[in-house]
């Protein structure tokens, strides 16, 4: 269940999730969420915390993004970690795709629903490093 309240060029939003016995494990997880994102003339910044909590055990995560946009072209940075749900209790599915990762990206908008997209993402808790680049269509 999630809340969204927007004033001007300024949203705020809350979440909340239940998810229980977790492919049969007892480890019922509940997750809350706020987030925050404003537009500042070409920028727009992007801020969400949550926190899980399953058999007691609770696990911060928390994300951050700026994107700048001139015209066709979009910019966006972002910086993530929810490397904490790994602390979760064996069971929780939701533990399994956690890390620290931090990213680049770009669109330039061709017109006609066509974009070029292309990205750097480095995942820090495992050391690897993924690139992308292509076209998006959108009809």
């Amino acid at each position: 269940m999630g809340v969204k309240y927007a004033i001007g060029n300024v949203s705020v939003s809350a979440a909340y999730e239940h998810d229980n016995d977790q492919d049969g494990a007892p480890s019922d997880i509940d997750q809350y969420f706020v987030g925050v994102t404003g537009t500042f003339g070409a920028v727009t910044a992007k801020a969400v915390y949550g926190q899980a909590d399953s058999l007691g055990v609770t696990a911060d995560q928390f994300a951050v993004s700026l994107t700048y946009s001139a015209d066709a072209l979009a910019v966006t940075a972002f910086y993530t970690d929810d490397s904490d749900l790994a602390s979760l209790p064996t069971g929780s599915t939701i533990s399994a795709g956690s890390a620290e990762a931090f990213g680049l990206g770009a669109s330039y908008d061709l017109g006609g629903g066509a974009k070029v997209v292309g990205g750097y993402v480095s995942n820090e808790t495992d050391d690897t490093d993924a690139f992308d680049l292509g076209l998006s269509f959108s009809f």
